[in-house]
């Protein structure tokens, strides 16, 4: 049983020393010495492909990329296909590194459910699941698989994070990372900058290098990462600004909100022949005016009045494009 807890401390990325191993089980109540955990190591390494870094000091001990995932008990089948799912459409779901790191469970969920229904059938399931995206497909945002290592550490650790950000050249900046966010394609933390106040976004993919620092996260007071979310964090700098809505669509474009409303306290009402009228209350960022711009013609904003003149400067800037030549602004 200590040979099994030792394994499963043993991490895929980065490494463990033979010395932290010791203390990690003997935290847990298993009365061992240093020597014995290095020599278990050293047999083990004769059965499971678990690696030892010889050239770094203290000697760390890692399993190999292409080791399979040891599961005590193993996957049900619901698990297996779930796992299945997830690498058929990780491309489009995943950054960088993160599937890389998933791979030995891919593995073993095919396995598995070539054991438990063969592997014609289980061909035959997949071919008839789809994952489609609401928007635009667009490509998975590059992440330093290092830079999310990082990242997560000092979200557990409840540590700051010195990064560097945009440019190799940039500055270092000292971040106090209060949550971590996948929005679409991309994954956000969420951050105070060492001094102020304010919360920010940076995309993770723009971090070009990143490490844990001994100095302790300060949380804003009353900070709550899902209201926070709620309140319109994710709406790209514009936090806490909430607005009464009123808008006129068309049937075909407002049928949705029927099912999927914009807010609690969200009113439809049919006003016409192929016409409904919208009210609810939301917050005012940049993705509620990318929202209602998709709409086209199928929608005009009411109220509030400074948003219904900003969408009709939007809406008559980009007639003027279209009013000129092809590729030439009028």
């Amino acid at each position: 049983m200590r040979q099994i807890e030792m394994l499963r401390h043993v991490p895929r990325q980065g490494k463990i020393s033979p010395q932290q191993l010791h203390r990690r089980l003997a935290d847990l109540g298993y009365d061992t010495t240093e020597r014995t955990v290095q020599r278990d190591l050293q047999a083990l390494s004769a059965m499971v492909p678990i690696l030892c870094d010889d050239e770094s000091k203290p000697h760390g001990w890692y399993w190999s990329k292409t080791a399979p995932v040891w599961n005590l008990p193993g996957l049900s089948l619901s698990e297996a296909f779930a796992f299945q799912l997830l690498e058929k459409f990780s491309s489009n779901l995943l950054p960088s590194g993160i599937g890389e790191q998933l791979q030995p469970y891919f593995i073993a969920a095919r396995e598995q459910v070539n054991r438990e229904v063969g592997p014609s059938l289980a061909r035959n399931w997949l071919r008839k699941v789809r994952c489609v995206e609401p928007g635009q497909p667009l490509l998975p945002a590059s992440a330093s698989a290092e830079v999310l290592r990082e990242v997560h550490a000092a979200l557990m650790q409840n540590r700051c994070l010195q990064i560097r950000y945009r440019s190799p050249e940039a500055d270092e900046r000292t971040v106090h990372p209060l949550g971590l966010v996948q929005h679409g394609q991309i994954f956000y933390a969420v951050v105070n900058y060492d001094g102020y106040p304010d919360i920010r976004l940076i995309a993770l993919h723009r971090i070009r290098k990143a490490k844990v620092l001994e100095q302790e996260v300060v949380t804003p007071p009353g900070f709550d990462l899902d209201h926070y979310i709620a309140q319109g964090g994710l709406g790209f700098g514009e936090y806490g600004k909430a607005v009464k809505l009123t808008i006129r669509m068309s049937n075909y474009a407002g049928e949705h909100l029927k099912e999927t409303k914009l807010s609690e306290d969200q009113v439809i009402t049919d006003t016409g022949p192929g016409e409904v009228r919208v009210v609810a209350s939301v917050q005012l960022t940049r993705r509620l005016r990318w929202w209602l711009l998709a709409f086209g013609p199928d929608v005009e904003v009411v109220a509030p009045a400074k948003l219904r003149d900003e969408m009709r400067k939007q809406l008559c800037a980009a007639l003027e494009r279209y009013e000129g030549p092809t590729g030439v602004r009028s």
